[in-house]
């Protein structure tokens, strides 16, 4: 276990209240939730890449989103449905933590509806026609309302993260790992 999911356990809830996870189911959650977390990442980048919205030299954000029928659309509708796929997958390995009924409940509603939001904007982005596509693209909108909604009251289980002080913390690590192949 990392030292932050050590810190972040540390100022989690204490266990023992109505309703309240302990701190064991947390790490537990935490653990599901980053099944097949690489693949996640890689999919969402290579989205972003196929819809030049990755930074770089090839983006072009003003050109929109690939015509359909091109091969980087097709790409890019496959790759949205496989980042439905990781959360479904997600979702299963959430399903077999034993935890708070309420919490899990949640997290599987939330879970569901960004999955049917990835598969909707999947078929938006595949959709010639331009009506049909805001249609879906209302669709998207509605299933991450309802997923917004589900995660309320689940923050307990993602602890405040000081993103400058991580990367100040990647950048020491870097630094010293180079140090270290300098003089080794």
């Amino acid at each position: 276990m990392s030292r932050f999911d050590q810190r972040a356990e540390a100022a989690a809830e204490r266990p023992g209240g109505k309703g309240r996870a302990s701190r064991g189911e947390i790490r537990r959650v935490r653990q599901a939730l980053t099944i097949n977390h690489r693949r996640f990442q890689d999919d969402l980048s290579s989205i972003d890449v196929l819809l030049n919205l990755a930074p770089g030299q090839a983006a072009n954000i003003e050109n929109g989103p690939p015509p359909v029928g091109t091969y980087s659309n097709a790409e890019a509708v496959r790759f949205m449905g496989r980042v439905a796929e990781d959360i479904r997958q997600i979702r299963t390995a959430v399903t077999a933590v034993q935890f708070n009924d309420g919490d899990k409940q949640k997290f599987r509603l939330a879970l569901k509806e960004m999955a049917k939001a990835w598969d909707l904007r999947a078929e938006a982005l595949g959709t010639a026609d331009s009506v049909g596509a805001q249609a879906i693209i209302a669709q998207v909108k509605a299933a991450e309302q309802r997923a917004d909604a589900a995660k309320k009251g689940l923050l307990r289980y993602f602890p405040p993260v000081d993103y400058e002080a991580e990367e100040e913390r990647k950048e020491r690590e870097a630094e010293q790992q180079a140090e270290e192949g300098a003089t080794g």
